[in-house]
């Protein structure tokens, strides 16, 4: 990162996890480089919030955003946004006001029962204790690795160490189509997500299928050893 870093470098724009591949970004050394430079430092949570415990004070980062109908359990549309105090003053809001009251920070009528919604969701997470939340995801996607690595044809993508690791767990084939083994997954009520570069649909791009280049597997807590055994042997039965 720092290799790319100029005089004229603004902002910096990096996801805590990346989609495809599940690698965890070093934020906080990243940040370490963007703060005595004065350029913002970005961050797509989109995948972290309900898999990782985040702590945007002690990533470092000056923005966060979260995607809250992923991993934190909560409805479509609905997220977190954070930006750090010391910042705030260069971020100027998308909409504009026309009211006749005082300009407030609101875009008008809110979505009263999602954003409810999303405080239960938080609740579910505390409950549970995000620690544990965590290290949950983490035992589970270390046994998928491991079990993965039992299937010659396949070739992990996503970085082993823990601090690049996530419960994301991605692969791609030796041989054959990425797209047509996930249909043959799907047939046996095993669903994995097919994906390309960095986008996980790709479709609506344009990209045909044939040209999927990985296979991601997701463990939440509501996944299980026994729901990863019952993948890799199918896995297993269809690539012969």
């Amino acid at each position: 990162v720092e290799d790319h870093l100029t005089p004229r470098t603004r902002v910096c724009s990096f996801c805590h996890i990346a989609t495809i591949t599940g690698q965890q970004m070093p934020l906080t050394a990243i940040a370490d480089l963007t703060q005595p430079r004065d350029i913002l430092l970005v961050c797509d949570g989109a995948q972290a919030p309900g898999m990782i415990n985040v702590d945007v004070k002690a990533l470092g980062v000056d923005t966060y955003a979260s995607s809250s109908h992923k991993w934190m359990l909560a409805p479509k549309g609905t997220g977190l946004l954070y930006i750090r105090k010391e910042v705030q003053d260069r971020v100027r809001p998308v909409f504009t006001y026309s009211g006749y009251n005082a300009y407030s920070a609101s875009s008008g009528t809110r979505n009263v029962p999602q954003i409810v919604a999303h405080g239960v969701a938080m609740e579910f997470h505390n409950t549970i204790g995000r620690p544990h939340v965590e290290a949950r995801c983490r035992q589970l996607s270390a046994y998928a690795r491991q079990r993965l690595a039992e299937i010659p044809q396949l070739t992990p993508i996503t970085p082993p160490q823990r601090e690049l690791s996530s419960g994301i767990v991605s692969f791609s084939l030796t041989n054959g189509r990425h797209s047509e083994v996930v249909s043959a997954l799907q047939k046996r009520d095993i669903f994995l997500k097919p994906a390309q570069g960095t986008y996980a649909y790709v479709e609506a791009a344009g990209m045909p299928k044939e040209n999927y280049n990985a296979i991601r597997i997701s463990t939440h807590i509501f996944n299980d050893e026994t729901a990863i055994d019952r993948a890799v042997e199918a896995l297993q039965q269809v690539l012969g």
